[in-house]
């Protein structure tokens, strides 16, 4: 044998041995895929690949496996690979379009099976699958575009089902999107208020790539959203720190920047008694709170407070239906927040909507149970029922025509002008005058007029039980009520008055009370 032919045997020895290894490896990887083992046969594929890295049959049988464990980024790469500087043959087309469904992209998808739909290319099998993976292309961009449609709408729900919609053509959960729908699907759950679940998803998109400044954006919406100004301002703050252009966190910075000044300045004009200032501060709040709500999202959580702290100061100014009306807005953006229902409860009972009161009072008492605040709520909670009873009755008060703060003398005239206005003999009405006579028996009499004002003889009627009142079963004397507090029970009832996270102040005041810390 010459020297050449000893070469020449020697490397078809050697390129016998790799064929072999690679066919090994890729046999095994087959006998896995078909025992549904995907992330072995994965690991096949790629040893056989490190003998044969440009084999577009291995190239495309390793994505038909990263496509059974739903890691379609990896998929799509091996049949871009497969294809490329090489005639595609109708197979390679049809993974790869699937691929780019599995990534998102339905329009490549389309243009990928256009040779195949054609028919310049492909078996008539081939062709036909290409005909039912266009369908599921056209049917994945009609539910992403009205997923956009209906977030341009605000209408959060419907987005939401429509993105649902276009992740089931291809079997896919939140965890294995494209990563543009992830980030879109925690859009929509911060808009609907859903922030534990966007909190979450949120977290798992960063872990993945903690220098994303996307990821850390979308950390520091949840976060004010949530009412964490000042942690949301630092997230912002370190996206800016990556990517010192980032547009987007810079003007969100400058948003919460504004959002933690105005909130100061119109709690230090509550403190200052200085309620026009604290209003407007509180209205400007909300605007700026509103600003760039499509990107930013909805603060809820944040906006909430400040409806709630509004809310308190309307009705220190005896502004009930206010008051109301911004405790209704509070909770609406968080149901979980106690503050305004109790807040709600007293206006609704200064106003004189005492069922309204009485409903409210009983869904802060059974969300209170546990807490220290229980007692109290259960004493406003019986009182806010007397008051229910008492109005279905004569108001003796109303009677005359006086408040209820009217002093004796004051009370002695108003019995007068309307005794006499009512008085039959001067051809009045004879049950009116009897009832006149009636209210100024009892609040003429300051022993009456006391028992009157506190409700006793209401209570007495009431099943008690002798719960919140020392288990007495009812009140001890005329001048005490058997361990009620009368200052949670008839004093100003307003309190909790948020001062931002960290604060721990507490603030009771009422109307024509001044304003001070607890």
């Amino acid at each position: 044998m010459t020297q050449g032919t000893k070469k020449a045997g020697h490397a078809s020895f050697f390129f016998d041995d790799t064929m072999s290894a690679a066919e090994e490896a890729k046999q095994r990887g087959n006998d896995l895929f078909k025992r549904a083992k995907y992330s072995d046969a994965v690991q096949a594929y790629t040893e056989s690949l490190s003998h044969e890295p440009e084999s577009d049959v291995l190239l495309l049988n390793r994505s038909a496996a990263y496509m059974a464990l739903g890691q379609y980024g990896q998929a799509l790469a091996d049949c871009e690979r497969a294809v490329q500087g090489r005639e595609p043959s109708g197979k390679a087309l049809l993974r790869m379009a699937k691929c780019q469904l599995g990534v998102g992209r339905p329009d490549a998808a389309l243009y990928t099976l256009s040779p195949l739909l054609s028919q310049a290319l492909g078996t008539s099998a081939e062709q036909a699958q290409a005909r039912d993976v266009d369908a599921q292309a056209r049917e994945m961009q009609r539910h992403l575009t009205t997923a956009d449609a209906y977030s341009r709408e605000r209408n959060w729900t419907l987005a939401s089902i429509a993105l649902d919609q276009a992740q089931g053509i291809m079997k896919l959960t939140d965890a294995t999107s494209p990563r543009a729908w992830q980030e879109k699907r925690v859009m929509l759950l911060l808009q609907r208020g859903h922030l534990g679940q966007a909190q979450s998803l949120a977290m798992d998109i960063y872990r993945a790539d903690p220098s994303d400044t996307s990821a850390i954006m979308l950390g520091a919406r949840i976060m004010l959203a949530n009412n964490d100004v000042q942690k949301a301002l630092q997230q912002s703050q370190l996206a800016l720190r990556l990517d010192p252009d980032m547009q987007a966190a810079k003007q969100f910075l400058r948003k919460c920047k504004a959002l933690l000044t105005l909130k100061d300045d119109a709690n230090a004009a509550f403190k200052a008694n200085r309620s026009d200032d604290a209003l407007a501060k509180y209205a400007e709040l909300l605007s700026v709170a509103d600003q760039n709500m499509e990107v930013d999202g909805d603060a809820k959580k944040f906006k909430a407070v400040i409806f709630s702290n509004r809310a308190i100061l309307l009705s220190k100014l005896g502004r009930y239906d206010d008051a109301i009306r911004d405790c209704t807005q509070a909770l609406q953006l968080d149901a979980a927040f106690t503050k305004p229902l109790k807040t709600r409860a007293r206006a609704y009972q200064l106003n004189e909507q005492h069922e309204e009161a009485v409903r409210d009072f009983k869904r802060a008492l059974d969300a209170s149970i546990g807490t220290p605040e229980q007692d109290t709520l259960r004493r406003e909670t019986r009182r806010a029922e007397v008051e229910l009873k008492r109005s279905k009755k004569v108001d003796y008060y109303k009677v005359l025509g006086v408040p209820k703060t009217a002093t004796e003398a004051e009370v002695k005239k108003a019995f007068r002008k309307e005794s006499l206005k009512h008085h039959p003999d001067k051809g009045g009405d004879e049950e009116k005058f009897k009832l006149c006579n009636e209210a100024y028996g009892v609040l003429s009499d300051d022993q009456q007029r006391r028992r009157y004002d506190s409700g006793v003889d209401d209570m007495d009627d009431m099943d008690l039980g002798g719960a919140g009142f020392g288990g007495m079963g009812g009140f001890g004397g005329m001048g005490g009520m058997g361990g009620v507090n009368l200052a949670d029970l008839f004093g100003a009832q307003f309190a909790n008055f948020d001062m931002g996270p960290g604060t721990g102040s507490t603030h009771f005041y009422g109307p024509g009370t001044s304003f001070r810390f607890g």
